[in-house]
């Protein structure tokens, strides 16, 4: 039932319910305040009404007393004393009965005193204003006065007895009013808390059971298992419980397509415990090393080794855990069959399972191609360059006729076989330096250096070779610090200077320019070449590419050249790029640290 009301409502329901109470026991309590109030008035009225009978009684046996005073010998006072018995009796019998029923009787015996006091005084009122009061209280004889007298005296005592009982009226209403306001007080609380705790615990139990049940498929997601239905309703609950179960059916494909990823993965996913132990192993272990998943689970990683790896694979383990850290291992495992194989392991330590997780990639190939590549570089080293030296020399003394004259025909092929051994040796020489690059052989003497000077350096060398090709090396008007390697970088820029004269059209201007980006000193060297296509530009770096009009130029090239300059620049921490249009020419830069002053230091 409460599964269809949101949040909000019950928030509200919570909230109203206590008022709306407690607005109801103020207006009972106020109509019990006005009852009471009105039986208060009603008896104070009722004693007012009494005094004011009392109060005429009296008046009525005070001017009777006048009538008969033996010592007035005026009988026009007697007579304005016996108008007195009706004035003042005349209000007191105007008492209406219905506002007042306890005094219905009091107030009869009143009119019947007066109709009495009044039917002798009426009897004798002519003797009353001609005689002398001794003659007129001769007159009235005793049988007439005693029942005046007797019933004068009931009245007295019947006046008493209900102001006694008016006047006991009043307290015990008022403790009435007391118990009922006390016993409807507590009535209303109690009602209303328990009102209050039931709301309460019957919207608490609801949310508690249904968030119960959404912690049951959470931890079901997490353990695989199968998710219990969506629960019905349309609250924040209900939402919440449908987002859950949505997303453990998604994770439930997303692990099912992660498993069938894993058990046809390439390389062995696997984990272990401090000791090293095999906890979980992927199937491609069995692919990999030969062994079964049961022959390896609760296994050492280290009886999997070579002897020549096991001291070096603990220690490097080891220092992963104690770093908290990723890393890479490369050690050799003793397959099933008895054959050696490389794998590169990648290996992460999670402090909160004392576990490692490990990928192993088998290596052996790209191992074995290495060495090759490295055999390969040392045979063009040592067995390829030096020949190629020595042909080269003997073919320019021959061109150059130190040998003798030679027929012109035979002169012309031997400057084309020398130049194609001067590429020759440039090929060999560019992959010679790569490799150096590549391995680390190679160490930067970096130092401070002027900018500009590097770039004078530039243009002394590349003098004559712009003159040959009729260009002209202007710049660079800026200047700048850098920490570098000096020759290195003029390595660099020479390539690209060569590259440009080569592109660019007789008469026309390589420009220098030297400017500050960031952190960088930047050298860019401007040409008016044909420009490089927009997807070219990227690839002109990598290794033996060339941009589409320099491989269909005459002027050939290893094509290695930018590829050295952007291991160069790249081992000084800078970049390396291009800005160019077709046929507007291109403009080549590098990017290397500069030299920072203390006032531009942060």
């Amino acid at each position: 039932m409460f599964c269809r009301l949101n949040i909000t409502t019950k928030g509200l329901i919570l909230v109203l319910v206590p008022v709306i109470l407690e607005i109801i026991m103020a207006l009972c309590l106020a109509m019990m305040i006005s009852e009471t109030f009105a039986k208060l008035t009603r008896v104070q009225h009722s004693a007012d009404a009494l005094s004011a009978l009392t109060n005429h009684r009296t008046k009525i046996w005070i001017a009777i007393c006048r009538v008969l005073n033996p010592n007035e010998t005026d009988p026009s006072k007697r007579l304005r004393a016996l108008d007195e018995v009706d004035a003042h009796t005349t209000p007191a019998l105007m008492i209406d009965s219905r506002d007042y029923p306890e005094l219905l009787q009091f107030r009869d015996d009143v009119e019947s005193l007066h109709a009495h006091v009044h039917s002798i005084l009426t009897k004798h009122r002519e003797k009353l204003a001609n005689s002398p009061s001794t003659a007129f209280r001769t007159d009235i004889s005793t049988h007439e006065l005693m029942p005046v007298i007797l019933e004068g005296q009931a009245l007295a005592d019947n006046a008493f007895y209900i102001e006694k009982i008016l006047g006991s009226v009043q307290p015990q209403e008022i403790a009435k009013f007391q118990n009922q306001f006390y016993c409807w007080l507590i009535f209303a609380l109690f009602s209303s808390y328990l009102i209050c705790f039931l709301l309460i615990r019957a919207f608490s139990n609801d949310i508690v059971r249904r968030i119960e049940n959404i912690d049951r498929n959470a931890k079901k997601i997490s353990y695989g298992q199968a998710l219990a239905d969506v629960q019905a309703g349309s609250d924040e609950i209900a939402d919440l419980d449908q987002t859950v179960f949505a997303a453990g059916q998604e994770l439930e494909e997303l692990r099912l397509r992660e498993l069938a990823i894993l058990d046809n993965a390439t390389d062995v996913l696997c984990s272990a415990d401090i000791n090293l132990r095999l906890l979980t192993v992927g199937k491609a272990a069995t692919r990999n090393w030969g062994y079964e998943l049961d022959e390896l689970t609760g296994r050492s990683i280290l009886s999997l080794l070579s002897e020549d790896c096991i001291d070096s694979t603990r220690s490097e383990f080891t220092a992963i855990a104690t770093d908290k850290t990723e890393g890479q291992i490369e050690n050799t495992i003793k397959c099933s069959d008895g054959s050696l194989k490389t794998f590169l392991w990648k290996v992460t330590w999670l402090q909160s399972d004392q576990s490692f997780y490990c990928v192993a990639h088998d290596v052996t190939q790209i191992r074995a191609m290495e060495k090759l590549k490295q055999d390969f570089l040392a045979m063009v080293s040592h067995d390829l360059r030096t020949p190629l030296n020595s042909v080269s020399i003997g073919l320019s003394m021959l061109a150059e006729n130190r040998l003798g004259d030679l027929p012109s025909g035979v002169q012309s092929q031997l400057v084309k076989s020398r130049k194609s051994m001067e590429r020759l040796s440039h090929l060999v020489h560019d992959l010679l330096e790569l490799e150096k690059f590549g391995s680390g052989k190679i160490a930067l003497n970096k130092e401070m250096a002027s900018a500009a000077e590097i770039c004078g350096y530039v243009k002394e060398s590349m003098d004559v070779l712009a003159e040959k090709g009729k260009v002209t090396l202007i710049g660079p008007a800026n200047d700048a610090a850098v920490f570098v390697d000096v020759k290195r970088i003029t390595q660099v820029l020479i390539n690209i200077v060569s590259n440009a004269i080569k592109f660019s059209p007789q008469e026309s201007n390589i420009v220098f320019d030297v400017k500050e980006v960031g952190d960088c000193a930047e050298i860019g060297i401007k040409d008016s070449g044909p420009g490089i296509a927009p997807e070219h530009q990227s690839a002109i770096f990598n290794r033996f590419e060339q941009a589409n009009i320099a491989a269909k130029s005459s002027m050939k090239s290893t094509g290695l050249g930018l590829a050295i300059a952007q291991v160069i620049v790249l081992e000084h921490q800078g970049s390396i790029g291009v800005e160019s249009e077709l046929g507007e020419g291109s403009r080549f830069w590098i990017r290397v640290p500069r030299l920072i002053d203390d006032e531009e230091a942060p």
